[in-house]
């Protein structure tokens, strides 16, 4: 009866399984509505503390579980072996068997409920799918979003910041959107971590989209400007964004340029604070340009008027963002 348990997803050093799988040496029941997710490697353990560190002051919100759903449980996974043998084959997807004993002496898993299709796999079966009338398919999305704004002003108000919003941190729950996965969150305050994430994106090959380019470059020194207005367009997902922010009525390249030229001047407790708002408002331009649904916007003054908000909540300058309450 235990077996069945499929990965849902995977990661450099995770992965998650519905239904979920019992914690080691545990009377753990197996239940179709709840996920594990497994994190192992060296940073395992700051990870899993990280997580938990939030979830605990996510759950002292009154009405979180309307906009969010958190782990509730902490706990060791059984053996690698245990795994592949009682619950879920597909476990060889998420690593390979050469770092079992990696995995068996580092691992912590965390178990929770459940929520549904993610924001893109539903948005590609009610909106890509819907050939008849994208502006309906697109309203009764909107109306399902609306806890993730609630949830965006609720989490501004408790100092906490979930730093990780993109389409498939958000999940269909009860009907409506929830966000998931607070592994990257923390306290508006937690400065050390905030400049961490921003140097870890500096550091790397790729644009990650889902931020604002003033936070990724807020913490590059001065003398790599014209280093970085050299290698910009080497980087991975320049083309994508170039494209975003286009639609959006913004450039890509003088973005870049500008958050480069004046890091030094930003109040960067007031840029941490719309970050989560950018994440956010980026999500649908994003999937409207992966999914070439671009033709759509110019006929229809409903969309034209959705993508005003997007491109308000995703303005450069986090001094002209629109604010949590007015989202």
């Amino acid at each position: 009866n235990n077996k069945g348990a499929k990965i849902l997803a995977t990661g450099s050093s995770s992965c998650i399984f519905q239904p979920n799988i019992p914690c080691i040496n545990s009377k753990d029941t197996v239940d179709n509505n709840k996920i594990s997710k497994i994190v192992y490697g060296k940073k395992s353990e700051k990870y899993l503390n990280q997580e938990k560190k939030i979830n605990n002051q996510v759950k002292k919100i009154n009405g979180y579980n309307d906009w969010a759903l958190i782990y509730d449980k902490f706990c060791k996974a059984p053996l690698y072996g245990n795994i592949l043998k009682n619950y879920d084959k597909d476990i060889l997807k998420c690593m390979d068997k050469y770092y079992e004993q990696k995995f068996n002496d580092t691992n912590n898993m965390m178990i929770g409920l459940y929520g549904g299709d993610t924001f893109e796999d539903y948005f590609v079966k009610k909106v890509i799918n819907n050939k008849k009338n994208i502006d309906k398919s697109m309203y009764n999305l909107l109306v399902k979003m609306k806890p993730l704004f609630y949830g965006l002003n609720k989490l501004y108000e408790n100092n906490l910041i979930h730093l990780d919003i993109k389409v498939n941190n958000i999940v269909i729950h009860n009907n409506v959107f929830k966000y998931i996965d607070f592994g990257l969150s923390s306290e508006l305050s937690d400065k050390k971590h905030l400049k961490s994430r921003s140097l870890s994106e500096l550091d790397n090959t790729r644009y990650y989209l889902w931020y604002p380019l003033e936070y990724i470059y807020l913490h590059s020194p001065k003398y790599e400007l014209d280093i970085e207005l050299l290698k910009m367009n080497k980087r991975k997902h320049y083309d994508k964004g170039v494209k975003i922010y286009n639609l959006l009525g913004y450039d890509f390249k003088q973005t870049v340029e500008d958050s480069l030229k004046n890091n030094t001047k930003k109040n960067t407790k007031e840029l941490y604070s719309m970050i989560d708002i950018f994440s956010l408002g980026i999500m649908i331009p994003y999937l409207f340009i992966d999914y070439n649904k671009i033709k759509h916007i110019k006929s229809s003054a409903f969309l034209k008027d959705l993508f005003v908000l997007f491109s308000r909540m995703c303005e450069p300058d986090y001094n002209k963002r629109i604010k949590h309450t007015e989202c």
